[in-house]
């Protein structure tokens, strides 16, 4: 990828002017990439020596992002130049989520995700092609603050041990209470589905979605209905739930990806 290795080159070079000094003992050789089964690559910069990122834990990060040698996005743009997440919580592409897991507070790396753990082959709107390959060319791990308990996963065990109404009546206690060791909020939802929808208890996810209604995020939880009712093999509810969709969301109406479960489900029917 000749444009990766440029932008390497060029970050390195920048990198080395900034420090006349040379080398310390927080940073790595230029170039010595660690590459991961996922295709994840990535070289640190910086080598931090803060607490480690781990899952429930909320990240301050700033990050630089570019796509086809063209910076497309930072945070710059955002309050504090800082992207807050929770890691393994908050919905983030998988390569992203991936990167995460091996840093800590202080480290600054490049990371090169290949299309299959970034956007897909449908990329994402008009900013990120199709297949596109993402660069981080700053990846800076800001603060990282201590974990909280994952809302979510005593939720799904609890559903898949006691059952619906059993989960329910949990949900109810942690939030009533606003417990202050859990993680709470849509994200917790979101994540609850995914964790059913792995899982194959799709059935289960349909009751989930029902329960939780966003209105804030109301077109992303049709979308996430949709998909369970595919496989739910609820072909025709699918078609309907998902062209209505595409007429109260543009974009949905011009996502590939809703175009062509579209046409799937369609299939199914000889439609």
């Amino acid at each position: 990828m000749k444009y990766t290795i440029i932008l390497i080159m060029a970050i390195t070079i920048g990198f080395t002017a900034c420090n006349p000094g040379g080398k310390t003992k927080n940073e790595t050789a230029a170039f010595d990439t660690i590459t991961k089964e996922s295709g994840l690559k990535y070289y640190y910069l910086k080598k931090g020596n803060g607490s480690k990122i781990q899952p429930g834990s909320k990240v301050d990060t700033y990050l630089s992002l570019m796509v086809n040698d063209s910076l497309i996005w930072n945070t710059d743009q955002m309050p504090d130049s800082i992207f807050s997440f929770v890691a393994d919580n908050t919905p983030l592409i998988k390569g992203f989520t991936e990167v995460v897991s091996y840093l800590r507070e202080g480290d600054e790396i490049v990371a090169i995700l290949p299309y299959q753990i970034a956007y897909g082959k449908y990329g994402r709107g008009a900013m990120i092609p199709a297949k596109a390959t993402l660069v981080y060319n700053q990846f800076k791990v800001k603060k990282v603050y201590p974990p909280k308990k994952s809302m979510a996963d005593i939720l799904f065990k609890t559903l898949k041990d006691e059952g619906f109404n059993s989960m329910i009546s949990m949900s109810k206690e942690i939030t009533e209470a606003k417990h202050p060791d859990y993680l709470i909020g849509e994200s917790q939802w979101v994540k609850l589905w995914r964790l059913l929808d792995e899982a194959s208890m799709n059935k289960e996810a349909l009751q989930v979605l029902d329960h939780y209604k966003s209105e804030k995020s109301k077109s992303r939880f049709h979308w996430y209905r949709v998909q369970t009712l595919n496989k739910l093999e609820r072909y025709e509810e699918g078609i309907k739930s998902l062209v209505k969709l595409m007429k109260a969301d543009k974009n949905y109406h011009s996502n590939p990806e809703a175009q062509d479960l579209l046409r799937a489900m369609q299939a199914e029917l000889g439609l």
